[in-house]
């Protein structure tokens, strides 16, 4: 037998006709294809397995390693390529990693290839995003960047629209009326019904519990009807009833009645999760920050002024429910006169609202008709794989930070400083006051403060936990201090100011605001109430331990916990929004 020629040759073929589509590509190649062979025989792989001297995209030379697979690409190439389709997520054919497009032929060709606005050929990443434009258009139908606003209390609040001011403005009024009636509160059960001070402390005790459960029910049937009549019926309407039951309280006898009605009067402040909702679509989300601590300052600002009022009425309690009630009476007729009908609309000018509406937020993709009605900006397919589960998982995530923050807040520091200062250092009640008013004032200028430096969202929530911490932390070391006691309940009410308003509008801004709903707020909402109750339940539990080891770790432990949360997420969470923008405000 003859033995083979083992005389290396070189083959030529020619090019095998381009791709109807991909012939424009600026990788595609137009010289022939040349491979060294060791032997005739090869020349079988070589007729059903073509392959190219040099990579299509670097044009660095194929190894014989490399060229052999077919794909047209050096291995550093292969490995940067997506091997699954971005689409269909099929697997890619070695001939169709060639084209580094991320797609397969089927997803390829059914898309359009070209802009529909300007028939520019589209690139392979606007096809993988399904858009119907090329960047460039785009870009011309995406509202320009609007200029950022003077920083300043005043500017801020300036810039926004007339029914985010009266929303702010009435938290002022929820507080304040609460606050003219409280200092003679206790003397009107027991005057007004001849109680017996046993009798009138089981009568105060119910009154207080009646206000906690309303506190703790009213979110949600709110949240429900703000989510279906919308934020001005229902802010109008429960500040209506809170104005009737202002005034019952002046006239009832019954302590039942009384009780029912000192729990209505406080229902407008369960229209927190409402507030957020509304400002989540009514500002712009630089701002959303500034707009909550300015809400949180008018009302440790009622709450001031509140008891300051009392007294100059001789705490005359009749006079104070007249004063309530006439008060909530203007509120409705503010909230209703400039609060909009039902707010659905997003924070820009109509045209750039409309021009966002026509593409969906994730993908790019231009919306159906029958995809618009919902305001979402999705469309359905990113809405259905997509934004359900992105929202439960966020969801979960911000309640159980912000549960666990006040479970160890209240557990460690609020419900335990009355019974360790009385106890432990002979406290009285002016003492307490003192404190509890100094602290009130100081959380007005922190409030003010934060609203005139606009700090990003995340940096404030990262800076409020930390807070959190070192108030449990300072308030539970052992051996108990007196100074750290006080130093620890005043850091404590600091956190708590400090850390919602930009909780939620980190969360308003991962949600969108165009899919921020009542329903959510309300939920995020209600958890940290949760939290509180059940630090305040373990309170007594614990308190016997106080000066010890044991309760420093118990209360110290939820609260680590959420900042361990915070610290595991922080990275994906301050890394884009839902359309990669970076969060929070340009510095």
């Amino acid at each position: 037998m003859a033995s083979p020629d083992t005389t290396p040759h070189t083959l030529h073929f020619p090019l095998l006709p381009p791709h109807s589509e991909r012939d424009a590509s600026p990788s595609f190649r137009t010289d022939s294809r040349a491979v060294y062979t060791p032997y005739l025989g090869a020349s079988a792989e070589i007729s059903s397995f073509p392959h190219f001297a040099s990579c299509v995209h670097c044009a660095a030379p194929l190894g014989p390693a490399e060229a052999r697979w077919g794909t047209g690409l050096c291995d550093a190439c292969y490995g940067r390529c997506e091997r699954a389709c971005q689409l269909c997520s099929g697997e890619l054919a070695l001939q169709q990693l060639h084209w580094m497009s991320g797609l397969c032929d089927g997803c390829y060709d059914t898309r359009a290839k070209q802009c529909a606005a300007c028939d520019a050929r589209l690139s392979f990443a606007r096809l993988r995003r399904r858009s119907p434009r090329c960047e460039a258009c785009a870009d011309e139908r995406r509202p320009a960047a609007e200029p950022r606003a003077a920083k300043g209390v005043g500017a801020a609040f300036g810039g926004f629209e007339a029914g985010v001011k009266v929303a702010i403005g009435s938290q002022f009024i929820f507080y304040l009326a609460p606050g003219i009636m409280v200092p003679s509160l206790y003397v009107e059960i027991q005057a007004a019904r001849a109680l017996s001070p046993a009798a009138a402390a089981s009568s105060y005790s119910f009154v207080l519990m009646t206000c906690t459960a309303v506190a703790m029910a009213a979110p949600v049937p709110l949240g429900l009807w703000a989510e279906a009549r919308g934020e001005r019926e229902v802010y109008a309407g429960v500040t209506l009833i809170a104005t009737f039951a202002a005034l019952s309280l002046a006239y009832a006898s019954d302590v039942y009645l009384f009780a029912l009605s000192w729990g209505l009067l406080s229902a407008p402040l369960a229209l927190r999760g409402v507030r957020y909702a509304y400002f989540a679509r009514s500002v712009r989300p630089d701002d959303l920050s500034a707009a909550g601590m300015l809400a949180s300052a008018a009302g440790l600002l009622g709450s001031l002024v509140g008891p300051v009022l009392a007294a100059v009425a001789k705490n005359s309690f009749f006079c104070a429910a007249l004063t309530a009630s006439l008060a909530h009476a203007v509120c409705a007729v503010a909230l209703a006169a400039w609060l909009p009908e039902k707010s659905r609309g997003g924070r820009r000018a109509d045209e750039a609202a409309e021009a966002l509406e026509q593409a969906c937020d994730k993908c790019g993709a231009g919306l159906a008709e029958h995809e618009k009605v919902y305001g979402t900006s999705l469309c359905n397919e990113c809405y259905d794989n997509w934004f359900r589960h992105f929202k439960r998982r966020v969801l979960f995530c911000f309640c159980g930070v912000a549960g666990l923050l006040e479970l160890s807040m209240n557990m460690g520091v609020v419900a335990a400083f009355q019974p360790l200062a009385v106890e432990q250092f002979g406290w009285g009640t002016e003492q307490i006051a003192a404190v509890n008013f100094l602290s009130s004032a100081a959380s007005i200028v922190v409030s003010v403060s934060l609203a005139h430096l606009r700090l990003p969202e995340f940096e404030q929530s990262a800076a409020a936990a930390a807070l959190y911490f070192l108030s449990v932390l300072c308030f539970s070391f052992p051996p108990l201090a007196e100074w750290r006691l006080v130093v620890g309940l005043v850091l404590g009410l600091k956190a708590q100011i400090l850390f919602m308003a930009p909780f939620t509008a980190a969360f308003s801004r991962l949600i969108g605001g165009s899919r921020v709903t009542n329903a959510l707020t309300t939920v995020l909402c209600i958890a940290p109430m949760i939290g509180a109750a059940i630090g305040t339940a373990l309170s007594p539990v614990v308190l016997p331990s106080a000066g010890s080891f044991v309760f420093l770790g118990c209360c110290c432990a939820p609260c680590l916990v959420a900042a361990l949360v915070m610290l595991c997420g922080w990275r994906a969470l301050r890394r884009r929004d839902i359309n990669g923008n970076a969060i929070g405000p340009a510095r």
